[in-house]
């Protein structure tokens, strides 16, 4: 029995307006559209997207090639999941979840007429119930620290915050750097034979609860085909290395980006405190590949509890810009 057929469409009447909460279809496409034209969300433009980049992800992923799309990525892995809100036949919102593991929820959009009228939180309800009868134990999401109306709604559905972490930006190129050490680390693209000790690195740099929740980052390093073909798919570019000094490992970085953004986003990088003098050689590589695809800009996330990743950033010249807050909700209750 599919899991469609356990939670057919939700009809819910709040605030005396009626509600449908079903999955998405093609002939849907054109009002997601409209609705990202106007609630084009804080988080989205924090990420380095443009309205417009994502309104071509929307239509990627959903037009003709959506089918294409769902087998790559099932092949790859990784459930993917969007729904609409539908009031008097109008769609009026949508919501989805992505991931393999780890689920998180994710493109949440309600039309700004149709806000207050109770259909996030249907829509993060349904979400919530789909994940779970899917097996899952928990569900993540990921929401700016100044959004506290976001972060309220959620604390009240019974999230918690398990994670925090800032994005710092830098212009490309960075500014040259001279250092007695430019010459004693050297990179390489990964291997498959890597990654053994990147997960022993990340095991001890990385918070256990954030480890547990997040699961580790060996896909963003370490990609199978199917990601691979998945990334290329969607238009994304990936450059990951791995560091080294004197045959000793120093750290790895992974940068990605893709044909629509001008900037480029390195996920948390593996190194560890006693090597942090070697990240300013580590991100000027990373900046250079971007330089030659035509970047402008480079980002960086940083947890706010590797505090020695903080302040070697800070005293790089990198600017502070925003901060993020992680929250988990447990289903097994």
């Amino acid at each position: 029995m599919s899991l469609q057929s356990l939670t057919p469409n939700i009809s819910t009447n709040t605030r005396n307006i009626k509600m449908i909460i079903r999955e998405f279809k093609y002939t849907d496409l054109n009002a997601l559209v409209e609705i990202a034209k106007v609630s084009f969300a804080d988080e989205y433009a924090a990420n380095g997207q443009s309205p417009t980049s994502y309104i071509n992800q929307i239509k990627t992923v959903t037009r003709g090639r959506m089918i294409p799309f769902r087998i790559i990525s099932a092949l790859a892995g990784i459930k993917w999941r969007l729904f609409v809100a539908e009031v008097d036949d109008q769609v009026v919102g949508c919501g989805s979840y992505l991931g393999r593991q780890q689920i998180e929820l994710a493109n949440l959009m309600v039309h700004p007429q149709y806000r207050r009228q109770g259909i996030g939180q249907a829509l993060l309800k349904t979400r919530l119930q789909y994940i779970h009868k899917e097996g899952h134990a928990y569900a993540k999401t990921t929401v700016l620290a100044s959004n506290e109306a976001s972060l309220s709604n959620l604390r009240k559905q019974g999230f918690e915050v398990f994670d925090q972490f800032k994005i710092f930006e830098t212009d490309i190129p960075l500014q040259y750097f001279s250092s007695s050490m430019s010459t004693e680390i050297y990179s390489r693209p990964v291997q498959q034979t890597d990654l053994s000790v990147f997960m022993e690195l990340e095991r001890q740099i990385s918070n256990p609860v954030w480890l547990h929740i997040q699961g580790t980052a060996a896909a963003n390093y370490f990609p199978s085909l199917w990601e691979r073909l998945l990334q290329k798919f969607a238009g994304s570019h990936r450059w990951v290395h791995i560091f080294m000094k004197n045959s000793q490992v120093i750290g790895f970085l992974s940068i990605n980006t893709s044909n629509d953004q001008t900037t480029g986003a390195i996920f948390r990088p593996v190194i560890s405190q006693e090597n942090i003098a070697y990240l300013p050689q580590m991100l000027h590589e990373a900046s250079i590949w971007l330089r030659d695809r035509k970047k402008k800009k480079i980002r960086i996330g940083v947890p706010l509890d590797r505090e020695y990743l903080v302040k070697e950033l800070k005293n790089s010249g990198w600017e502070e810009t925003i901060a993020w807050v992680q929250l988990v909700k447990w289903l097994n209750n």
